[in-house]
């Protein structure tokens, strides 16, 4: 089984990644965070691939502009973005 979070929030981004709140969140886009225009964050502990979350990878990729994967400090973020 696969165990995700969902962030909406930058606010919540820094508190699970644990990198400092700054005026331009220069820390999160440091890590390879890309926060332009993203709607929500999927975080899991292993790597979402077809085959253990087929679905939701399609609803992801299909989602306006697709989504983003970034590993950070052992855990997987899926990004979703509308532009």
């Amino acid at each position: 089984m696969i165990e995700l979070k969902m962030l909406t929030t930058r606010e919540d981004l820094r508190k699970i990644t644990g990198l400092p709140s700054d005026n331009h969140d220069e820390a999160l886009w440091d890590a390879g965070f890309n926060l332009d225009d993203w709607d929500v964050c999927f975080v899991s502990d292993e790597e979402l691939d077809w085959d253990n979350a087929g679905w939701l990878m399609v609803q992801m990729d299909s989602y306006c502009c697709g989504a983003e994967h970034t590993v950070y400090n052992g855990k997987h973020y899926y990004m979703v973005y509308h532009s």
